[in-house]
C-alpha cells in the first residue's frame, strides 16, 4: 500500500527529533561539566569570610615585674641581666570568637606557619603572649647561658620542666582550653601567658595592631579583643559567606 504524504512527513519529523537527541547526548559531556566548574569557582572563599581590623591601645598598662637577678655567677656578686628589649603591648592582644559553636561537628584544625615557641632570652619569655589551639605542642628553648626552670600551676595545664641549661629545649602539650600563666622557678620576674582555644578562630595582633581571622563560617558571633592587663572589648559581627569584614578595637 502506498504511504500517504502526511504519514511520510510524520516519520521524517520523528527521525529529525531522534537525530537531535543523539547529538545532544553525545556532546553533553563536553559542555555540561564546564557549567559545573563555573558555578563552583563562582563561590567566593568557599563560603567562608575573613575578619580583619586594627587594634589600638589608649589605656595605661600596668608594667610587668622588673628583672632583678638575685643569683650570683660562680660565687661572684649578683650580675644584673641585660636590658630587655621594649615590649610592644599590641603583640600581646588576642582576638577571638567568644561564642563559636561547631554544632556537634569537630572543630577544624588550624595549620600554624611555625611551631609554637616561647624562648627564654635575657631572663625574659619571648613572646610574653602566645595563642594556640588545643592539642598543640609549645617549645620552651633556653637561650640564656644559665639554667631556667619553666613551670605553671594553672588549672588548664600545670607542668614543671625542671632545670635545664642553654640550648636545651623542652616542650609541653596543651589539651584543654583556658589561660595558662607561665613562670620560672629560678627567676621570679619571668612570666608569660598562653591562651588555648578549642576552635581555630583566633589570632594575635601584629606589631602594628593589625589582625586577620580567616575561614570564618557564616553566622553571628561576638569577637573579643583581649589583653592580660586591660579590660576586654567585645563587638557583635554578622558573617556572610565570601565577605571581608573590617572591625576596629580601642583598648
Amino acid at each position: 500500500m502506498k504511504e500517504s504524504p502526511p504519514r511520510i512527513r510524520s516519520l521524517l519529523a520523528a527521525f529529525t527529533v531522534l537525530g537531535l537527541l543523539t547529538a545532544f547526548i553525545s556532546n553533553s559531556g563536553n559542555w555540561l561539566p564546564s557549567i559545573g566548574n563555573s558555578i563552583a569557582s563562582a563561590a567566593p572563599n568557599g563560603g567562608f569570610a575573613t575578619v580583619r581590623g586594627i587594634v589600638k591601645i589608649e589605656s595605661k598598662i600596668q608594667p610587668r615585674s622588673h628583672a632583678i637577678n638575685f643569683y650570683s655567677r660562680r660565687g661572684g656578686p649578683a650580675v644584673p641581666p641585660k636590658p630587655a628589649d621594649p615590649i610592644n603591648e599590641l603583640e600581646s592582644v588576642v582576638l577571638y570568637l567568644d561564642d563559636f559553636k561547631a554544632g556537634g561537628a569537630p572543630f577544624p584544625r588550624r595549620s600554624p606557619s611555625v611551631e609554637p615557641t616561647i624562648r627564654q632570652v635575657n631572663e625574659t619569655f619571648i613572646p610574653q603572649m602566645l595563642a594556640i589551639q588545643t592539642g598543640e605542642m609549645v617549645r620552651f628553648p633556653n637561650g640564656d647561658p644559665f639554667f631556667h626552670n619553666v613551670f605553671s600551676l594553672s588549672g588548664a595545664r600545670s607542668f614543671d620542666l625542671g632545670r635545664y641549661p642553654k640550648n636545651q629545649v623542652r616542650s609541653v602539650k596543651f589539651d584543654r582550653p583556658g589561660i595558662v600563666k607561665v613562670f620560672c622557678h629560678i627567676h621570679s620576674h619571668m612570666n608569660a601567658v598562653i591562651r588555648i582555644f578549642d576552635h581555630p578562630y583566633f589570632c594575635r595582633a601584629g606589631s602594628d595592631g593589625s589582625f586577620s581571622i580567616a575561614q570564618v563560617p557564616e553566622g553571628t558571633y561576638t569577637i573579643v579583643a583581649w589583653h592580660e592587663r586591660l579590660k576586654p572589648q567585645r563587638q557583635v559581627i554578622r558573617v556572610q559567606p565570601g565577605e571581608n569584614i573590617s572591625i576596629d578595637f580601642v583598648l
